[in-house]
């Protein structure tokens, strides 16, 4: 049985981990944010594939590692699968604020040499995703760190609470012996291209110029991940063009997408 209430971000958590199918567009990357007992990790795990690693906490040198260039015959890790960020805290400053940064590199597809003390080097080669469960009360304490490294740009903050309706729902669900709840399978696709016509176009870019006001961001890489989320979507059904469907959902998910607030469901 699906989870209560959850549907649009079950169907966003997929559309994001299948975004790298989307040929001629970057990943995405997807914060989920929501107090404590909002099922994130649960919903999270609507993700769950061969291609994602599902993870506690990561130092940056290993998050390195991944990035390398796969050699042949290697099981290929296109997303990381944070069950809650806050457990980053477990590391030094300093150690956070790497790891902070490689992801940073790694979500925008950023390439290039890591050098270590000893002479160890590592190679950044290729681009991982990152999907990732944080309380928003840690996230707002630590706004400032994580915006000032560019981090909460780089990703999609999906900042979402339960209704009071919802919460009923789901207590009855709990009184009634229905505890155990899981999220729909994702499917298993093929990289492809997504054709979206000129009024869609046009649409999205209305969507997201209007979204990145409210950040307070230029509105760049939030349009580019926009455009990759709206066809990922389209590709997650089965379909090869963007339709109204789509966009809809965009539109769903776009009112969701807040550092200030949590909008129930």
């Amino acid at each position: 049985m699906p989870l209560v209430g959850t549907s649009l971000v079950e169907d966003l958590v997929q559309s994001v981990a299948l975004s790298h199918l989307v040929r001629g567009h970057d990943r995405l990357g997807l914060l989920l944010l929501a107090a404590p007992e909002s099922g994130k990790t649960t919903i999270a795990t609507a993700a769950e594939a061969a291609h994602v690693e599902r993870l506690t906490v990561i130092t940056a040198r290993s998050l390195m590692n991944l990035a390398r260039a796969p050699v042949d015959g290697q099981m290929v890790v296109e997303f990381l699968l944070f069950n809650d960020m806050a457990s980053i805290r477990s590391l030094s400053r300093a150690s956070m604020a790497l790891l902070i940064n490689t992801l940073n590199q790694v979500v925008q597809g950023e390439k290039g040499k890591a050098m270590f003390a000893g002479r160890e080097e590592i190679k950044i080669e290729r681009q991982i995703g990152v999907i990732g469960c944080l309380p928003f009360k840690f996230f707002s304490d630590q706004r400032y760190q994580w915006a000032h490294m560019g981090f909460v740009s780089r990703m999609l903050p999906f900042a979402y609470s339960y209704s009071a309706d919802l919460i009923a729902v789901i207590k009855d669900g709990i009184d009634k012996g229905r505890m155990k709840s899981e999220p729909s399978k994702m499917p298993t696709l093929k990289a492809r291209s997504i054709n979206m016509s000129p009024s869609y176009v046009a649409a999205v870019r209305a969507i997201a110029d209007s979204r990145a006001v409210t950040l307070g961001q230029i509105g760049i890489r939030l349009l580019k991940h926009y455009h990759t989320l709206i066809r990922a979507h389209a590709l997650r059904h089965g379909r090869s063009s963007v339709t109204r469907d789509d966009l809809d959902f965009l539109r769903a998910v776009d009112g969701f997408i807040s550092v200030t607030e949590c909008r129930p469901l």
